[in-house]
């Protein structure tokens, strides 16, 4: 996930946190979603938490599923304000 931060012109994010549990209030657990195949094997879904040194704004999309509706982020409260 990183990497693929990188790659949409994003700074390298500070931690990454992924989780099969919902991260916001909600929000289905990742076995109630579909099952994602690409290049013949099934893509592991998670929900991700990423920080940066600077703020970022967004929505964003990243990630290996969000040519299909994963991946959309949104920005939190920063909690250090």
């Amino acid at each position: 996930l990183a990497e693929s931060c990188l790659r949409a012109g994003l700074p390298r994010p500070r931690t990454v946190h992924t989780s099969p549990q919902p991260l916001l209030a909600g929000t289905r657990h990742v076995r109630n979603y579909p099952a994602v195949a690409q290049a013949g094997r099934v893509r592991r879904l998670v929900h991700t938490r990423i920080e940066f040194e600077r703020p970022v704004r967004g929505p964003m999309l990243v990630g290996g599923g969000r040519h299909l509706g994963f991946g959309l982020m949104f920005p939190l409260k920063d909690s250090r304000v």
